[in-house]
């Protein structure tokens, strides 16, 4: 598999349910902008990465990059993921406004 190998995040405050945008190098070769992190139900309990994506003339997103198998995507979130709520503590952010505290995910 294909490691990361540096993620840069940027943490947005206030913007409803997305909570950071950010970059991802794989294997020192490859650097991908335009990742999303959302929090899909505004409870900090459902996050899910969002890929690089365009909008279509038909108003619908068509992504850019998407990993082609399920290990890989799960892999890309979790490290996402991590470096989000590294990026948070560093920060000394540890709650959404209006939300109760963010939880931190391990990675296994």
């Amino acid at each position: 598999m294909i490691q990361i190998t540096d993620i840069k995040i940027h943490v947005l405050e206030g913007k409803g349910k997305m909570l950071a945008t950010g970059s991802v190098t794989f294997a020192d070769v490859m650097h991908i902008s335009g990742f999303k992190l959302i929090d899909k139900n505004g409870d900090g309990k459902h996050l899910f990465i969002s890929y690089p994506s365009i909008k279509t003339k038909g108003g619908q997103f068509a992504e850019l990059v998407k990993p082609t198998s399920k290990d890989f995507r799960n892999y890309i979130a979790k490290c996402f993921i991590a470096k989000y709520d590294e990026t948070r503590k560093d920060k000394n952010i540890f709650s959404l406004p209006g939300k109760n505290k963010l939880e931190f995910h391990k990675i296994d």
